[in-house]
């Protein structure tokens, strides 16, 4: 199935005005959230999410929650497998915050950064077994891998992260974004 949706911020306005704005323009809005280590966050307050729960409930509006870093576990030197990694502590910080939208799905990307240019056959394996199990241990705070999707990210082949999607029945989303700055870099590339 294919939504139509764009981002949260349309308008140089807080989450709730670009909901209004965007309510009859599209299907889904994608909440773009951050919660930065020096103290700024768009978090949104449980007053916030009453109103965008409202402007929802009288436009036949969803939402999608971003989450805000890419999904991975714990560093080598930490231990392969920790839950504690930051991303993953984020991660549950604002499925907690937005669980009373009941979100259409949670967007993530997949930290691939240190196997994505080349990687030994072992390195590969053991970065796809740990990005499974992040996805597992998102996929049981959001209620199920069905309300995960997977965004593809620019520097990527799209077909990249399909071996571990195949280990979890998470979903694909398509950022066209992205995928615009692949072809656009692409296509310097090949003029320069």
């Amino acid at each position: 199935m294919f939504r139509l949706g764009t981002t949260s911020y349309i308008l140089p306005a807080d989450l709730v005005a670009n909901a209004r704005f965007l309510a009859d323009k599209v299907q889904d809005v994608q909440l773009v959230l951050f919660d930065l280590d020096d103290g700024q966050s768009n978090l949104p307050s449980p007053e916030v999410i009453a109103e965008l729960a409202g402007v929802a409930a009288a436009h036949g509006l969803t939402f999608t929650v971003h989450l805000p870093l890419d999904l991975r576990l714990g560093d080598d030197a930490a231990g392969a497998g920790e839950e504690d990694h930051l991303s993953l502590i984020k991660a549950k910080k604002v499925i907690d915050c937005t669980r009373a939208l009941n979100p259409f799905a949670y967007v993530a990307h997949l930290d691939g950064r240190s196997v994505k240019n080349g990687a030994t056959t072992a390195q590969l394996a053991r970065w796809q077994s740990q990005s499974v199990r992040a996805l597992e241990i998102v996929a049981g705070r959001v209620g199920g891998p069905h309300l995960l999707a997977i965004e593809n990210l620019e520097g990527y082949a799209l077909d990249f992260i399909q071996p571990v999607l195949d280990c979890i029945p998470v979903s694909r989303c398509m950022d066209i974004g992205h995928l615009w700055a692949d072809i656009k870099a692409n296509l310097m590339w090949r003029f320069n």
